[in-house]
């Protein structure tokens, strides 16, 4: 996957694990304790940066980068994911955000350290294109052939990874969705593609850009023209 061949310190997929790399991980207690997914990534978070390094602390909570996270139960869920809860990827808080599922967050982190911004467009209410970006933050998943969503609650917001979540992918395609407070809703096209020599402005990201044509619908499409 692309976050991990980014990091200086992943040289090959799939990860070969180390004697050194099981002294990170605790405890056989500590272990056990663990979602399956934050137990799988507890193996070769030390190997990333300090912002993506996974911890627990001596009160027993896990840390990423230092900020607490909060692992929820199906006891303490948020109720707009219940309906999604996963005890395997469990929905989690993290840094003020919830997150629909461990992975989630770990992808949006990632994605923060190397993503360039394509295209982006605001639109104010009550455009019918307002609307429409409201209506992709609500909807249930999946859309666009099944696109992997990550939602959070920093106001109303959504990504959509288009590109970038599967074995072999070089690169991250998403799309960013985000309503405002003042009723404004915005989306943007983020990719980690390299820009191609000599292009400028969206045309430098010759894969993201088809990649996004490719999987997003028409009216959606249309959010962004310069796509």
């Amino acid at each position: 996957m692309w976050p991990l061949r980014r990091q200086r310190k992943i040289r090959s997929l799939p990860i070969e694990l180390t004697g050194d790399d099981l002294q990170h991980v605790g405890s056989k207690a500590v272990i056990d304790s663990r979602p399956p997914s934050i137990r799988q990534y507890a193996l070769y978070s030390h190997r990333l940066s300090n912002g993506m390094r996974l911890t627990r602390d001596a009160s027993g909570r896990e840390r990423l980068g230092g900020w607490e996270v909060t692992v929820h139960t199906q006891q303490t869920v948020p109720a707009r994911y219940r309906d999604r809860f996963d005890a395997a990827d469990p929905p989690c808080r993290h840094g003020g955000g919830e997150y629909i599922s461990f992975r989630g967050l770990i992808i949006e982190g990632m994605a923060g350290l190397s993503s360039r911004l394509v295209p982006s467009r605001s639109w104010r209410p009550p455009s019918a294109e307002c609307r429409r970006i409201c209506a992709l933050i609500a909807q249930q998943p999946l859309l666009w052939g099944g696109c992997r969503t990550i939602d959070s609650i920093y106001g109303d917001s959504r990504r959509f990874v288009l590109h970038g979540d599967e074995e072999g992918d070089e690169f991250a395609a998403y799309i960013e969705t985000f309503k405002g407070r003042n009723g404004s809703a915005y989306i943007s096209l983020w990719t980690t593609e390299a820009p191609k020599q000599g292009g400028s402005g969206p045309a430098a990201f010759p894969r993201g850009m088809a990649i996004a044509r490719n999987k997003m619908d028409g009216p959606s499409l249309a959010l962004l023209p310069t796509i």
